[in-house]
C-alpha cells in the first residue's frame, strides 16, 4: 500500500483578543501542544497585531492571521458610500440596493485592503492568511455587484449594459454570470500575488460561508465557484454551525453539516490545494440546543476523519466555557493516528457546479434546490447504508475520478468536451458509473442539450424531460444483481408483514422522472407504474465498467398522493445496495447493516422519520486502519465491522475513546469486530495496526 504522509495543523484562534491575558494566553495554548496562534485583526489594529505575532515567535508559535475585506468596514463605508456594493433585487422587479459591505472591484476599496495585506506579509510568524472572510456577491436571489464601477468595466468588456433580469436564454446574461465568477476568482488571486510578493511561504486561504458553494444558495446568486477559487489561492475554508445555521436544516441528522462540507471540500480541491474547517465552539439561548461533550469529540474527530488537515475552533476562549474543551482537546491526542492514514476512496459523487449554474438554477435553496435535491439526496442515501463517498467537481474530473471505484452523476447536465472525455474514458478504462436522470454535453454557442454521451454511457434515450414522482416496482426473475433483488425482497416482506395497512406500507419511487427508450443491450431491472424503464444495468463488458441508469433521483421519503400521505422510500435502500454493485467490490473496510438493532426501527418500522443516526469513516494507511463511528440521536445499536486481510497479518486492535483492546475474528478473508453503541457513545475510534 502507498505511503500515507499526512500532517494535520490544529489552531488555537485567540478570539476576541481584547482580553487583558491575551498574552498569557499564549503561554497557555502552547502547554497544551498548539503550534498554531489565530488573531483575527480589524485593518485598523496593524500593530496590535505585530505586537503579538512577535509574542508568539518567541514561543516558538506560527501565526494564523483571519482578515475581512468587504464586511466588518461600516464605519469607513459610511463616509464611502460610493465605495459599496450594489445589490439587484431579482424578486423584486429588480430594485436596486446597497449594502454595508464594500465592493471587491472598486479601485480604492480594494487599495485600502491590499495595502494592509502587504504590510502584515512582513510581520514574523505568518503562517497563513485568511482572506475576505465570509463574503459574496449576492444573497437570498439579491444579486450583485451593480456598483458604477462594475458596470463600467462590464460595458467596457462587452459593449453592453449589464443585464438584471435573470434569463437563461438570454446569451448575455449567462456571458454575466462567467464573467462574474471569474472576475471574483481573480481578485482573489491578485490578494495572494499581493502578499506572496512579500512572502511567499504564506499560505492564502479563503474563508467561504456556508453560505455558498455548496448546499446554501445556488452559486449564480452567490457568485463563488470554490473550486476556482482553490486554484488562485492556497485553500479553502468554512464553518458550518450544525446548532446555530438554518442551512443545516437541509441535512439528516442536522450534525452532518459538518461531515458533509468536510467531505465536501476535501473531495473537490484541486491537487495540491488543502480544505480547511473551522468547527463551532460556542452556542447561544437562541441556538437549536447547547454543546455537549459530544460536540467536543464530533468537531475534534470528524473533519480530519474526512481528510481534513487544517481545524481550528471558533474560539478558543468560547470553547473554553463550553463542555466540548475537555474533550476536544483530549482527541487532538488522536492525530498521531490520523496522520497515518487518509479516507478509504470508494464512491465519488460529482458535484455539478455548472448543472447548478446553468441548467437548474431554481429554486435558488431549500430541500428542492438542485444541490439538495440531487448530490445530497445520494449522499443521503450512501450514509445512512454506511457506504464510504466523497465529492468530485465537475471542473476538475480529470486525476480524480479515477481515484474511485464507481462514479455518481445525479443529473450532471452541463458538461463541455472536456468534462464529457474525463467521464467517457473513465467509463471505457473499466470505471464504474451510476447515472441518474440525465447527463449531457451543452455547447455553449446554444441551449440545445446533446444527449448522445447519456446513450453511449447507458444505452438509454430520453424521450421526455423531467417530470413527476414515480412509482416503480422490480422486475420478475433478474440475473443481473440478483443478490441485490434478493436483499432488498427481503426488506420488503418484513415491512409487508409489520403492515396491515397499505397506505403505511413502504414503496419505491424516483423524483424528477424521465421517460427513457432502450437502445443498447442494457437490461430492466426496475418500471413505473406506467411500465416505462425505471432502472437500467449493463455489466463490464469490451473493457468497459458496470453501469446503472435511474430515471430519476431516489429519495429518504416516497408520497402516496392519493391518501395524501408520506412512507419510507425503499429507494433510498436500492441507491447504496446497487452503487456497491456497481463497484463490483466492497470496499476494504465495510459495516454490517446498522439499522437492524435500532431500538426505534423496531418499535416503528414503518415511520416514515426514521434514519440512521450514525457514520462511518473508514481510513487506510501503509500499517493501519481506522473506523470512526459517530452516534448523534443517542440510539444504541449493534453491528459488525468488516477488514478486508492484507499481505501482512492485523497486529492489534484498539478503541481510542474507551482506551480498550478489541477483540476480532478472523475468515479466510477477512477481519470482523463486534460493535455496541450505547445511549453515551458519541464517537468510537478503532485503530486497526498490521505488522
Amino acid at each position: 500500500m502507498k505511503k500515507t504522509k499526512r500532517k494535520i495543523y490544529r489552531i488555537a484562534m485567540v478570539h476576541p483578543w481584547h482580553h487583558k491575558n491575551v498574552v498569557e494566553t499564549l503561554d497557555e495554548i502552547k502547554e497544551m501542544k498548539y503550534e498554531i496562534v489565530g488573531f483575527f485583526p480589524r485593518l485598523e489594529e496593524k500593530e496590535k497585531l505585530k505586537y503579538l505575532c512577535k509574542e508568539a515567535v518567541k514561543r516558538n508559535l506560527k501565526v494564523y492571521v483571519y482578515t475581512g475585506f468587504m464586511k466588518y468596514q461600516e464605519a469607513y463605508l459610511s463616509t464611502h458610500p460610493e465605495q459599496t456594493m450594489v445589490l439587484i433585487n431579482t424578486r423584486e422587479n429588480n430594485s436596486s440596493t446597497s449594502i454595508m459591505w464594500g465592493c471587491p472591484f472598486n479601485p480604492e476599496f480594494k487599495q485600502r485592503y491590499f495595502s494592509f495585506l502587504k504590510e502584515i506579509a512582513e510581520y514574523p510568524g505568518i503562517l497563513a492568511i485568511g482572506v475576505n472572510d465570509e463574503a459574496f456577491l449576492g444573497y437570498d436571489r439579491k444579486i450583485g455587484c451593480y456598483c458604477h464601477v462594475c458596470k463600467a468595466d462590464f460595458k467596457k468588456e462587452f459593449g453592453q449594459d449589464m443585464p438584471e433580469v435573470p434569463d437563461w436564454n438570454n446569451p448575455l446574461w449567462t456571458k454575466f454570470l462567467s464573467w462574474r465568477f471569474k472576475r471574483w476568482n481573480d481578485v482573489h488571486g491578485e490578494m495572494k500575488k499581493i502578499i506572496h510578493s512579500i512572502n511567499p511561504d504564506i499560505r492564502v486561504v479563503f474563508m467561504t460561508s456556508p453560505h455558498c458553494g455548496f448546499a446554501g444558495e445556488s452559486s449564480w446568486v452567490t457568485g463563488i465557484e470554490l473550486a476556482g477559487m482553490a486554484e488562485k489561492l492556497d485553500g479553502i475554508e468554512s464553518d458550518p454551525y450544525y446548532t446555530f445555521h438554518d442551512l443545516a436544516l437541509v441535512f439528516h441528522p442536522h450534525e452532518v453539516y459538518l461531515s458533509e462540507w468536510c467531505r465536501f471540500l476535501a473531495g473537490i480541491m484541486p491537487e495540491g490545494k488543502q480544505a480547511e474547517i473551522i468547527v463551532q465552539a460556542f452556542s447561544h439561548p437562541v441556538f437549536r440546543r447547547p454543546l455537549g461533550k459530544e460536540d467536543g469529540y464530533w468537531s475534534a474527530v470528524i473533519p480530519v476523519a474526512s481528510g481534513v488537515n487544517w481545524v481550528a475552533p471558533f474560539t478558543y476562549y468560547l470553547q473554553k466555557i463550553s463542555p466540548a474543551f475537555e474533550t476536544y482537546h483530549r482527541c487532538m491526542g488522536f492525530d498521531r493516528y490520523f496522520s497515518q492514514c487518509t479516507p478509504l476512496k470508494y464512491t465519488g459523487i460529482i458535484h455539478g457546479f455548472n448543472s447548478e449554474v446553468y441548467r437548474f438554477p431554481y429554486p435558488t435553496q431549500g430541500d428542492e434546490s438542485y444541490v439538495v435535491s440531487r448530490a445530497l439526496a445520494c449522499a443521503e442515501s450512501l450514509r445512512h447504508m454506511g457506504l464510504p463517498y466523497s465529492y468530485i467537481s465537475d471542473n476538475y474530473l480529470d486525476g480524480k475520478i479515477e481515484q474511485y471505484k464507481v462514479a455518481v452523476l445525479p443529473d450532471i447536465n452541463f458538461i463541455d468536451n472536456k468534462q464529457m472525455q474525463s467521464i467517457i474514458k473513465y467509463y471505457k478504462n473499466q470505471g464504474n458509473i451510476v447515472v441518474c436522470g440525465e447527463i449531457g454535453f451543452y455547447n455553449s454557442g446554444s441551449n440545445q442539450l446533446d444527449r448522445q454521451i447519456l446513450a453511449e454511457l447507458c444505452g438509454v434515450e430520453i424521450n421526455e424531460e423531467i417530470g413527476e414522482e414515480k412509482s416503480f416496482s422490480l422486475e420478475k426473475n433478474i440475473e443481473v444483481c440478483d443478490d441485490v433483488i434478493k436483499n432488498i425482497q427481503k426488506i420488503i416482506d418484513r415491512k409487508a408483514s409489520l403492515c396491515d395497512q397499505e397506505v403505511m406500507m413502504p414503496q419505491f419511487s424516483l423524483k424528477y422522472t424521465r421517460k427513457i427508450k432502450i437502445i443498447e443491450d442494457s437490461q430492466v431491472i426496475a418500471r413505473f407504474t406506467d411500465g416505462n424503464p425505471a432502472i437500467v444495468v449493463r455489466e463490464k463488458k469490451d473493457g468497459k465498467g458496470n453501469m446503472v441508469y435511474f430515471a430519476g433521483m431516489p429519495s429518504r421519503i416516497s408520497s402516496k398522493p392519493q391518501y395524501k400521505t408520506f412512507v419510507r422510500n425503499l429507494s433510498h435502500i436500492l441507491f447504496a445496495q446497487l452503487v456497491e454493485w456497481t463497484a463490483g467490490k466492497k470496499p476494504e473496510i465495510y459495516i454490517s447493516d446498522w439499522t437492524e438493532n435500532i431500538p426505534m426501527e423496531g418499535q416503528r418500522p414503518l415511520d416514515q422519520r426514521f434514519m440512521p443516526s450514525f457514520e462511518f469513516f473508514p481510513l487506510t494507511g501503509e500499517k493501519s486502519a481506522i473506523c470512526v463511528i459517530s452516534s448523534y440521536f443517542k440510539e444504541p445499536t449493534s453491528f459488525k465491522i468488516f477488514l478486508k486481510k492484507r499481505n501482512t497479518a492485523l497486529k492489534s486492535v484498539k478503541e481510542l475513546i474507551s482506551k480498550k483492546k478489541i477483540e476480532w475474528e478472523q475468515e479466510e478473508n477477512r477481519y470482523i469486530i463486534n460493535v455496541d453503541i450505547g445511549f453515551d457513545d458519541a464517537l468510537k475510534i478503532f485503530v486497526f495496526r498490521f505488522e
